[in-house]
């Protein structure tokens, strides 16, 4: 089996104010649904963050409802998981859960309503089987961090014990989850466990940090490989510093071991360029003195990200006046991102 691996793809992202940013979401997407249709994968993996809120605008869900409609009319499935961007806050029907039940070929397991199951009634519950291959979505609950390592430590060993008796009955299994995890997420205290403690799939599909990782996880009877996408996007100046490919994932199964590759989309480019204003007479040349360094082609605009560091006394409207005066001159994107130096003076 050949699989699509995709995560936090944040469709109805409005980020900076800027409307060219959720046009750019929109066709980043639509761009690698191409993609892992043209490379014939049987099944695409969204490993959480499909929408940027849970309750997305109307123009937002005929979009995307359309996108994923025509995707799967194609022949090819869509597994989703859960991310915090698709969760509601409440004990509410969530919308990937409502489209696994309108789209046929979009699954998207949840625990609404699931009761007093079992450990081994939520692992069937969570579990979805296509073309040979059983893919095991972790369910995402909003909950504390040290609730969801609780969560975790008493499902992990149903979801292992399954994927075993799968292998040996011959299916291939991927686990797929949305949680950041040690080593790849740097700040302990919020991983929810460890890549030690993943199933023993063929293949573990996550989502959550928006840089991109894929790698495996060495034990006696082979290695294990999970990836991180990344985020689709840049969705702010942290992201725009990545210099990570864009796109899905490709994952072949053929074999015992996985195998990962790459499938790079073209986004906009993006450029973070540092600046301080040290008075208000400076703000336009200082500006446009750092937005100069930017190299344009003639079928391009770029993004720029200005890091500016303004002295107190420095009106943060007139910094954002200035940036849109030269973006107009330029025909670029500026975004700035203002914060303040203490004057030593």
């Amino acid at each position: 089996l050949l699989l699509a691996h995709m995560s936090d793809i944040h469709l109805g992202a409005k980020k900076c104010g800027e409307r060219i940013i959720y046009e750019d979401i929109f066709r980043a997407f639509e761009e690698s649904l191409e993609a892992v249709r043209r490379d014939h994968a049987e099944v695409l993996v969204i490993s959480g963050d499909l929408f940027d809120a849970p309750h997305p605008d109307n123009t937002t869900l005929v979009r995307a409802l359309r996108l994923i409609k025509n995707f799967v009319s194609h022949g090819i499935k869509v597994v989703a998981a859960h991310g915090e961007h698709d969760t509601p806050g409440r004990r509410e029907h969530s919308l990937l859960s409502l489209m696994s039940e309108a789209i046929e070929g979009f699954y998207a397991p949840a625990l609404l309503g699931a009761g007093n199951l079992t450990e081994p009634q939520l692992v069937d519950l969570t579990t979805v089987k296509l073309n040979g291959v059983a893919f095991m979505v972790y369910p995402f609950s909003k909950v504390s961090i040290d609730e969801k390592r609780k969560i975790y430590s008493r499902l992990s060993p149903f979801y292992d014990s399954r994927a075993r008796e799968l292998k040996r009955d011959g299916i291939k299994s991927v686990f797929v989850a949305h949680m950041p995890v040690d080593p790849v997420f740097p700040f302990a205290d919020e991983t929810v466990t460890s890549v030690r403690s993943f199933p023993r799939v063929n293949y573990v599909a996550l989502g959550h940090i928006h840089k991109r990782e894929i790698n495996y996880e060495k034990f006696a009877d082979g290695n294990l490989w999970y990836a991180y996408p990344g985020s689709l996007y840049p969705l702010d100046i942290k992201e725009a510093r990545e210099t990570h490919k864009r796109g899905p994932l490709l994952v072949d199964l053929s074999s015992d071991e996985a195998t990962v590759s790459e499938v790079p989309v073209t986004v906009r480019e993006h450029y973070v360029i540092p600046v301080t204003i040290k008075e208000p007479g400076s703000v336009y040349y200082d500006l446009k003195g750092a937005v100069s360094k930017v190299m344009k082609s003639p079928n391009s605009q770029p993004l720029v990200h200005l890091d500016i560091t303004a002295l107190p006394g420095i009106p943060t409207r007139l910094i954002e006046a200035e940036a849109n005066r030269i973006a107009k001159e330029l025909n670029l994107i500026v975004i700035p991102h203002v914060t303040r130096a203490v004057d030593e003076s």
